[in-house]
């Protein structure tokens, strides 16, 4: 992503200017020439989470993930706003900033083939804190997840579960079977959460 910038600018805050804050780091970059315009549709700007074993036992890991959730919130809606961890960078989830970078390639989709499996499945409503936590390295929910008690009979159905977790996801539709859930023991997340979904799974993903 770097090599297609034209005499960039560069600016962030980090662990190379000393000042970086425990968790995380922002870099940004621009062409000089969109600084002059100005066209902030050419920023490239990068949020990146310091998720490696060590930080996730720090006692106020989860509100830095939060706070950095919420920046990517505002980074998204630019062409160039990416988010992403240590532990995915160095699974090379991200092609453009891994060990694949090293070579010029096309620029590759953030979303794996199991995520993009997944949201062909799942309510569209749902797609966008999707795309969030599939950015950042979460695991792939099973979608159209069926509650079933100790005689194996169907009790309800959520739109994303991760059993692992006990963790669900429900669209609008599903408020009779989101309440199976919750008397089962499970935690219950709606679409109706709005902007607040995907930092708040993600946060209970992470814990």
């Amino acid at each position: 992503a770097l090599a297609d910038l034209n005499a960039p600018a560069f600016g962030g805050t980090g662990a190379w200017l000393n000042n970086a804050a425990s968790f995380a780091d922002l870099f940004l970059a621009l062409p000089l020439a969109a600084v002059e315009t100005p066209d902030p549709t050419q920023l490239l700007a990068i949020a990146h989470l310091r998720d490696d074993a060590a930080n996730r036992r720090a006692p106020n890991y989860r509100h830095a993930w939060n706070g950095v959730l919420r920046l990517f919130n505002l980074l998204q809606f630019l062409p160039g706003g990416w988010w992403i961890t240590h532990e995915g960078v160095k699974a090379n989830r991200y092609p453009d900033f891994g060990p694949a970078a090293a070579t010029p390639q096309t620029a590759a989709s953030p979303v794996s083939s199991e995520w993009e499996a997944a949201m062909e499945l799942a309510a569209a409503e749902l797609h966008e804190a999707m795309k969030q936590w599939a950015a950042s390295g979460l695991p792939v929910p099973q979608v159209g997840y069926e509650l079933a008690d100790g005689t194996g009979e169907v009790l309800a159905e959520a739109e994303l579960a991760w059993p692992k977790q006990r963790l669900t996801v429900f669209h609008g539709e599903q408020n009779d079977a989101a309440a199976a859930f919750e008397e089962a023991g499970w935690r219950v997340y709606s679409a109706a959460d709005g902007g607040e979904l995907a930092e708040r799974v993600a946060a209970d993903l992470a814990a």
